[in-house]
């Protein structure tokens, strides 16, 4: 990575728009749900995986011209050049020599129009190599996905496009997961909620902020930069409410996915659908009775009131 596009280490800011609720739920089909439930197991996956193609994959993206970027960063080196204020510390070498070269000229009298010719033919030519530079940035990063692991939950168990579109038609089971105290795993405390917006993410949103962190004035947090990419999709898919949890694979992890194991304690309620057959509602009652009696077992009804799902407490016993 080239230094005009440095990056500064941070803290990890916290993404999420409120609490996280009490519990966060997984649609899933009847197998999968038995596998979760018969082996207290999950899988965390990347993000290539995934079912909407734009999820993650945009990093290395400008919602502007790279020419415009060019004529910013230009004018803000001649602001440098036309004063004597002490520089930026975080200011790369490069551009500490082009202002230290501006400003020789313009205190010995020289013609400073041409030197700033100069500087801004130089920056558009550091342009023209940023694009060509943006596409293996772009490859890298796509490569770099193949290493991410998330794990998404829900806030709601009663969505009916969630039930559809993930728990086979209604057919299947919602799963609900309780956040332990003092825990920190997968399903606990590095969950984060999902960001919804029309427009694709960018690491900065204006040519301006990229000059601001080009010149050291205002460094772009590349972890924050990094949590807008990974935590937000297309306003498209709000109603999934999602939560998410993001880590890296396992070294010596091949493939795309890993299993990751989940304590009885975490489980809360599982939810029956609708259109369950009665073997698999069976099958299922007979693994959370037999392996996680203290999990609260629910079974879905169409309302004959409204659009909608009533749920019926199926008892202990």
């Amino acid at each position: 990575m080239p230094s005009i596009l440095r990056s500064r280490s941070s803290e990890v800011v916290e993404t999420a728009t409120g609490a996280r609720p009490p519990l966060l739920y997984k649609y899933r089909d009847v197998q999968k749900a038995r596998e979760v439930l018969a082996t207290r197991m999950v899988w965390r996956c990347s993000p290539l995986l995934f079912n909407d193609p734009f999820d993650t994959c945009y990093f290395w993206r400008f919602p502007f011209s790279l020419s415009e970027l060019g004529d910013v960063l230009a004018a803000r080196i001649e602001q440098f050049i036309r004063c004597d204020d002490m520089l930026p510390a975080d200011m790369p070498d490069m551009l500490k020599e082009q202002v230290r070269i501006g400003r020789q000229v313009r205190r010995e009298g020289g013609r400073l129009s041409e030197a700033l010719l100069h500087l801004r033919r130089a920056l558009a030519q550091g342009m023209e190599r940023v694009a060509g530079q943006l596409e293996d940035y772009r490859r890298a990063w796509r490569e770099d996905l193949r290493t991410m692991r998330v794990f998404c939950l829900s806030e709601p168990y009663d969505d009916l496009l969630m039930w559809a579109h993930y728990a086979d038609y209604h057919r299947g089971v919602v799963i609900g997961f309780r956040e332990v105290p003092q825990k920190n795993t997968v399903l606990c405390g590095d969950a984060r909620a999902v960001t919804y917006q029309a427009d694709l993410p960018a690491l900065l949103d204006t040519a301006d902020e990229w000059a601001a962190h080009m010149t050291g004035e205002a460094p772009m947090d590349m972890d924050a930069a990094f949590l807008r990419m990974a935590f937000t999709k297309s306003d498209h898919w709000r109603y999934e409410k999602e939560w998410r949890w993001w880590d890296r694979a396992k070294p010596g992890m091949e493939g795309l996915a890993e299993p990751i194991r989940v304590d009885a304690e975490d489980f809360a309620t599982v939810y029956l659908g609708c259109r369950i057959t009665p073997e698999d509602r069976d099958a299922i009652v007979r693994i959370v009775r037999e392996q996680l009696p203290d999990v609260t077992l629910y079974e879905a009804r169409q309302s004959d009131k409204r659009f909608g799902l009533d749920f019926e407490m199926l008892p202990r016993s």
